[in-house]
């Protein structure tokens, strides 16, 4: 039995990351661009983002099955409003990435930029919003 759970789980897993790069690519859009607007997620379907709504932010950098994870953890004012963007299956998918609530994950893990580009892009365009944590 714990096999089969073990399957499902990995079966899910890969449908839900796969499914949200193959959507990134299809779609053309960049997985996450920082502006002076604000910040756009496109890899998990946030969207759009203004610095309005954005009170929070922390750098965290993990390592699991030898792979380094980075990830900046977006707190919003609103974030039923962004979360009602996903769908169902997504934000099922989101509580597995994540057991932080009431945030946005910015996965930089995979993208051509690192995580402290995306820390100074955050702090240039937003400088009174300081990104807590570590980007190494």
């Amino acid at each position: 039995m714990p096999e089969a759970l073990a399957f499902l789980l990995g079966a899910t897993l890969l449908l839900y990351f796969g499914n949200a790069n193959l959507r990134v690519f299809i779609s053309g859009k960049p997985a996450l661009k920082i502006s002076a607007l604000g910040i756009e997620e496109n890899q998990f379907g946030f969207g759009e983002i203004p610095w309005e709504e954005i009170v929070g932010a922390e750098a965290v950098v993990k390592i699991s099955s030898g792979t380094t994870f980075r990830t900046i953890y977006i707190q919003v004012q609103h974030i039923d409003k962004y979360r009602a963007r996903l769908s169902m299956w997504r934000r099922v998918s989101l509580c597995l990435y994540t057991k932080r609530q009431n945030v946005v994950p910015l996965d930089v893990t995979y993208l051509d930029g690192n995580l402290q580009e995306a820390k100074e892009l955050i702090e240039r365009y937003r400088p009174n919003l300081p990104v807590a944590g570590s980007t190494s």
